[in-house]
Protein backbone atom coordinates (compact mmCIF):
# COMPACT_ATOMS: atom_id res chain seq x y z
CA UNK A 1 0.00 0.00 0.00
CA UNK A 2 1.44 3.46 -1.49
CA UNK A 3 2.56 6.36 1.23
CA UNK A 4 1.33 9.77 1.00
CA UNK A 5 4.72 11.68 1.30
CA UNK A 6 4.79 15.59 2.04
CA UNK A 7 7.77 17.30 1.27
CA UNK A 8 9.40 20.18 1.08
CA UNK A 9 11.71 21.39 -1.88
CA UNK A 10 14.03 24.86 -1.90
CA UNK A 11 17.31 25.96 -3.84
CA UNK A 12 19.22 29.57 -3.33
CA UNK A 13 21.65 28.87 -5.95
CA UNK A 14 21.29 29.89 -9.74
CA UNK A 15 19.38 28.70 -11.43
CA UNK A 16 16.71 28.43 -8.78
CA UNK A 17 14.06 27.37 -10.50
CA UNK A 18 15.62 25.17 -13.24
CA UNK A 19 17.11 22.57 -9.91
CA UNK A 20 13.51 22.66 -8.45
CA UNK A 21 12.12 21.54 -12.01
CA UNK A 22 14.94 18.70 -12.38
CA UNK A 23 14.25 17.73 -8.71
CA UNK A 24 10.05 17.32 -9.24
CA UNK A 25 10.36 15.66 -12.49
CA UNK A 26 13.30 12.87 -10.56
CA UNK A 27 11.18 12.22 -7.67
CA UNK A 28 7.92 11.60 -9.99
CA UNK A 29 10.16 9.17 -12.07
CA UNK A 30 12.22 7.81 -8.65
CA UNK A 31 9.76 8.41 -6.18
CA UNK A 32 6.36 8.03 -6.96
CA UNK A 33 3.19 10.09 -8.87
CA UNK A 34 3.04 13.61 -7.73
CA UNK A 35 -0.55 13.93 -6.24
CA UNK A 36 -0.39 18.22 -5.63
CA UNK A 37 2.21 20.74 -5.85
CA UNK A 38 2.19 24.09 -4.08
CA UNK A 39 3.13 27.28 -6.06
CA UNK A 40 6.56 28.10 -5.89
CA UNK A 41 7.58 30.73 -3.03
CA UNK A 42 10.35 33.26 -2.77
CA UNK A 43 11.80 33.83 0.45
CA UNK A 44 14.42 34.97 2.84
CA UNK A 45 17.38 32.51 3.90
CA UNK A 46 15.75 30.80 7.29
CA UNK A 47 18.93 30.41 9.69
CA UNK A 48 21.79 32.00 7.83
CA UNK A 49 22.43 35.03 5.86
CA UNK A 50 22.73 34.99 2.18
CA UNK A 51 21.68 37.60 -0.37
CA UNK A 52 20.00 35.36 -3.13
CA UNK A 53 16.41 34.10 -1.73
CA UNK A 54 15.12 30.98 -2.31
CA UNK A 55 12.73 29.47 -4.23
CA UNK A 56 10.32 26.70 -2.04
CA UNK A 57 7.57 24.82 -3.16
CA UNK A 58 5.90 21.57 -1.71
CA UNK A 59 4.55 18.16 -3.02
CA UNK A 60 2.43 15.51 -2.26
CA UNK A 61 3.58 12.36 -3.53
CA UNK A 62 2.42 8.90 -3.36
CA UNK A 63 5.38 6.08 -2.82
CA UNK A 64 6.16 2.71 -2.16
CA UNK A 65 9.22 3.42 -0.89
CA UNK A 66 9.71 2.86 2.63
CA UNK A 67 10.52 5.85 4.40
CA UNK A 68 14.29 5.58 4.57
CA UNK A 69 14.26 4.21 1.19
CA UNK A 70 12.77 7.73 0.46
CA UNK A 71 15.09 9.39 2.13
CA UNK A 72 18.05 7.97 0.36
CA UNK A 73 16.85 8.51 -2.78
CA UNK A 74 15.70 11.68 -1.97
CA UNK A 75 19.81 12.29 -0.92
CA UNK A 76 20.45 11.10 -4.05
CA UNK A 77 18.41 13.31 -6.33
CA UNK A 78 20.18 16.34 -4.55
CA UNK A 79 23.69 15.16 -5.01
CA UNK A 80 22.51 15.05 -8.76
CA UNK A 81 21.35 18.69 -8.62
CA UNK A 82 24.68 19.75 -7.20
CA UNK A 83 23.72 19.90 -3.62
CA UNK A 84 27.28 19.30 -1.62
CA UNK A 85 26.92 19.31 2.19
CA UNK A 86 29.58 20.77 4.06
CA UNK A 87 28.57 19.73 7.93
CA UNK A 88 26.78 23.09 8.06
CA UNK A 89 23.02 22.71 9.08
CA UNK A 90 22.43 26.37 6.83
CA UNK A 91 24.06 27.54 3.84
CA UNK A 92 23.18 27.80 0.40
CA UNK A 93 22.73 25.17 -1.65
CA UNK A 94 21.73 24.21 -5.38
CA UNK A 95 18.62 21.88 -3.85
CA UNK A 96 16.90 21.15 -0.64
CA UNK A 97 14.40 18.42 -0.30
CA UNK A 98 12.75 17.84 3.03
CA UNK A 99 10.37 14.90 4.34
CA UNK A 100 7.60 17.13 5.77
CA UNK A 101 4.58 14.13 6.90
CA UNK A 102 4.48 10.48 5.45
CA UNK A 103 0.74 10.19 6.28
CA UNK A 104 0.53 10.67 9.79
CA UNK A 105 3.61 8.53 10.32
CA UNK A 106 5.47 9.83 13.96
CA UNK A 107 9.05 8.58 13.45
CA UNK A 108 12.61 9.36 14.76
CA UNK A 109 16.00 7.58 13.63
CA UNK A 110 19.24 8.44 13.31
CA UNK A 111 19.11 10.49 9.62
CA UNK A 112 15.09 11.26 9.73
CA UNK A 113 12.26 12.45 11.72
CA UNK A 114 8.80 12.71 10.78
CA UNK A 115 6.73 14.95 10.78
CA UNK A 116 9.81 17.20 10.16
CA UNK A 117 10.63 18.76 13.37
CA UNK A 118 10.84 22.62 12.70
CA UNK A 119 7.80 22.80 10.26
CA UNK A 120 5.70 24.55 12.22
CA UNK A 121 8.57 27.55 12.76
CA UNK A 122 8.91 28.21 9.26
CA UNK A 123 7.00 30.07 7.16
CA UNK A 124 8.47 29.06 3.77
CA UNK A 125 7.57 25.60 4.40
CA UNK A 126 3.72 26.47 5.71
CA UNK A 127 2.73 28.93 2.68
CA UNK A 128 3.08 26.52 0.28
CA UNK A 129 2.14 24.04 2.56
CA UNK A 130 -1.42 25.67 3.27
CA UNK A 131 -1.51 25.32 -0.57
CA UNK A 132 -1.58 21.30 -1.24
CA UNK A 133 -2.77 20.22 2.61
CA UNK A 134 -4.41 23.06 4.53
CA UNK A 135 -6.42 20.51 6.48
CA UNK A 136 -4.09 18.11 7.50
CA UNK A 137 -3.63 17.76 11.30
CA UNK A 138 0.00 17.37 12.34
CA UNK A 139 0.28 13.81 13.89
CA UNK A 140 2.20 15.39 17.32
CA UNK A 141 1.38 18.87 17.46
CA UNK A 142 -2.75 17.77 16.75
CA UNK A 143 -2.85 21.14 14.83
CA UNK A 144 -3.83 21.95 11.22
CA UNK A 145 -1.83 23.38 9.16
CA UNK A 146 -3.58 26.54 8.66
CA UNK A 147 -3.77 27.01 12.27
CA UNK A 148 0.39 26.12 12.59
CA UNK A 149 0.58 29.07 9.91
CA UNK A 150 -1.69 31.35 12.01
CA UNK A 151 0.14 31.12 14.68
CA UNK A 152 3.91 30.77 13.39
CA UNK A 153 6.32 33.69 14.94
CA UNK A 154 8.87 33.64 11.92
CA UNK A 155 8.35 36.87 10.20
CA UNK A 156 10.05 36.54 7.61
CA UNK A 157 8.99 37.57 3.82
CA UNK A 158 7.51 34.75 1.73
CA UNK A 159 5.69 36.09 -1.28
CA UNK A 160 4.35 33.96 -4.60
CA UNK A 161 7.37 33.87 -7.27
CA UNK A 162 5.54 31.59 -9.71
CA UNK A 163 2.61 29.64 -10.49
CA UNK A 164 2.53 25.67 -10.06
CA UNK A 165 2.29 25.26 -13.36
CA UNK A 166 5.99 26.93 -13.89
CA UNK A 167 7.26 23.11 -12.29
CA UNK A 168 5.90 21.51 -15.72
CA UNK A 169 4.57 18.38 -13.33
CA UNK A 170 2.08 16.15 -14.29
CA UNK A 171 -0.22 15.54 -11.51
CA UNK A 172 -1.11 11.37 -11.35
Amino acid sequence: MPYKATLSLGSNIEPRLEYLQSAVQQIRSKCGAVMAVSDVFETEPWGFESSTPFLNCVLVISTHLQPTELLDVLRHIEQCNGRQRNGSIYASRTLDVDVLFIDSLVLATEHLTVPHPKLHLRRFVLHPLCQVQPYFKHPVLQTSVNKLLEDCQDSSSVKIFASASALSVRIG
